[in-house]
């Protein structure tokens, strides 16, 4: 028996003005080097499975379309484009606002999936289409695109019931366990497979796949922060012998604590931090620290932060010009003088250092000879300027002898 065909519509919603999303496609595809014409255009793509009269579309047009900003149309584009959308179980939080809207106007719909599409000038070349779309407009890791028009992952209308698998695990010692833990790329520590299996011996019975599974991601690092939360064994160290540090996320709870910033509402309670710069205006602050790949990877920007609790936990006050002064002057001015080139490739940490021994001796002499601030500055820049000069000369000579 041949299943029903689902009635899917497409709306295409466009603005009226220009849209910025446009123009940022454009500006990123000069700094990437590609040669993009201005005329690119957007839109936004709401699609609909379900049995609609023609009075029921006009009434989802009118809720989903703003008239003096959009315009939104039920027929397929005419002008050639790339539509992007969701793959198969990523959340489409658009097309859950269209479900919303939906019954909101007491309409029954099947389903509702949401996506983009990218309109280039007519002689763009496909390659760079393409190129364009990979590395500017499109999140792989979450999304698949297609010349044209293109269909959404498919909803099903149920889940198939399927019987849980029972895994074997008591009695295993450490070699088996981790073969588990590989096989299942469960990413559980040895400690962690032992209690495991140590409960399950308590219980009389094996473990199933899913009652692993949801250990393993309720331990994970991403839902449990187990790096943070850690007892950290140190070695060595000034005084020697072994030690016990308290986990970091105990040193940046007792750090924000010990400053007690009077614009520091709550802090380490709930998932986020909120603050008060002006009397009645409170911001709710939250760093995500593991949302790689499906974003940019966080990892540099968090330790930044958590840099900043630790200095200011030193300092025990907090400043909005620390690190400012002459210190990213100087910083750049011991590399560039360690011969690492302002105009592209790598340099050495160790001739970093000798910049930085070289930029060094410089201030203690101009702290001796008692120069204020701006003649250090001035000193400083001139030093740089040098340096930078030394270096595109060397780079030119080189050029011009055929070498890199």
């Amino acid at each position: 028996m041949v299943a029903p065909v689902a009635i899917r519509h497409r709306l295409t919603i466009r603005s009226i003005d220009p849209d910025p999303r446009a123009a940022a496609i454009v500006a990123g595809a000069e700094h990437l080097g590609l040669d993009l014409d201005e005329d690119v255009a957007v839109a936004d793509i709401v699609f609909i499975e379900g049995e609609l009269e023609p009075d029921e579309l006009n009434q989802l047009h009118a809720v989903l379309v703003d008239p003096l900003l959009q315009q939104g149309s039920w027929d397929t584009p005419p002008r050639d484009g790339v539509e992007v959308t969701l793959h198969a179980g990523v959340t489409d939080s658009g097309a859950e606002a269209v479900r919303h809207a939906a019954e909101q106007l007491s309409l029954t719909i099947d389903s509702a999936a949401t996506g983009r599409r990218i309109e280039f000038p007519e002689k763009t070349d496909p390659v760079l289409a393409e190129e364009v779309i990979a590395r500017l407009v499109a999140n792989p890791i979450i999304e698949h695109w297609a010349t044209g028009t293109i269909e959404p992952a498919p909803i099903a209308d149920g889940v198939e019931a399927k019987s849980t698998e029972v895994i074997e695990i008591r009695g295993l010692d450490d070699a088996a366990l981790q073969l588990i833990n590989e096989d299942r790329a469960l990413y559980l520590d040895p400690e962690e497979l032992r209690i495991i299996r140590d409960h399950y011996d308590e219980l009389g019975r094996d473990i199933t796949d899913v009652e692993i599974e949801t250990l393993a991601q309720t331990w994970s690092e991403h839902c449990s922060h187990k790096t943070f939360r850690a007892i950290v064994d140190a070695t060595g160290g000034p005084e020697g012998g072994e030690r016990v540090v308290e986990p970091l996320f105990e040193q940046l709870r007792c750090c924000t604590e010990s400053i007690d910033a009077p614009f520091v509402i709550s802090a380490f309670v709930g998932n986020a931090g909120v603050i008060e710069f002006t009397k009645g205006t409170t911001i709710a602050l939250k760093a995500e620290t593991h949302n790689h790949p499906s974003a940019v990877e966080p990892f540099g920007g968090a330790n930044t932060g958590v840099g900043g609790v630790i200095l200011a936990s030193r300092l025990r006050s907090v400043a909005t010009n620390t690190g400012g002064g002459n210190l990213l002057l100087n910083v750049i001015a011991a590399a560039v003088i360690g011969g690492t080139s302002l105009f592209g490739g790598s340099g050495r940490v160790v001739s970093a250092l000798y910049g930085a021994l070289v930029i060094t001796s410089i201030q203690n002499g101009m702290d001796l000879l008692g120069l204020n601030s701006g003649i250090k500055f001035i000193v400083t820049g001139i030093v740089l300027l040098l340096a930078v000069m030394i270096d595109s000369v060397s780079k030119r000579r080189r050029a011009a002898r055929g070498l890199t």
